[in-house]
């Protein structure tokens, strides 16, 4: 009788081994495909790390032409500007010129209520004691 209980303790632990192995299977086959995906996330991380240091020398060099270009419109609005200021000082200065030249026709032709500023000064007195 004993030798038939040590037989069952042999034969109930061969088929504990036996599931036991084939849970060690199992669990051997898991970490193998979990090792499997993370190396292809490890591949995929590399291929977006590469991506995004392509994309920010990118950003970068559209940075610097926008900072290049900004410099150029402003240099090129302050010479704009300088001309237009060059521009309008002549044409003041050929208004002065143009308008001293129509006094100088008033004053001699003796039409004085011609000037400008004599029209004005007659409008405030106008106004004045209206």
């Amino acid at each position: 009788e004993r030798l038939k209980a040590y037989e069952d303790i042999i034969k109930s632990e061969g088929e504990n081994l036996a599931k036991l192995e084939d849970e060690k299977t199992a669990a051997q086959e898991e970490i193998t495909e979990a090792e499997e995906a993370i190396q292809t996330l490890q591949d995929d991380l590399k291929e977006l790390a590469q991506e995004l240091e392509e994309k920010t020398k990118k950003v970068d060099e559209v940075k610097k032409t926008t900072n290049r270009a900004g410099k150029a419109l402003d240099q090129a609005l302050k010479e704009v500007a300088g001309h237009v200021s060059c521009f309008l000082v002549s044409v003041d200065a050929a208004g002065a010129d143009d308008t001293t030249e129509r006094r100088d026709r008033e004053v001699g032709a003796g039409a004085l209520r011609n000037l400008p500023e004599v029209q004005v000064g007659r409008n405030q007195a106008a106004a004045a004691y209206g």
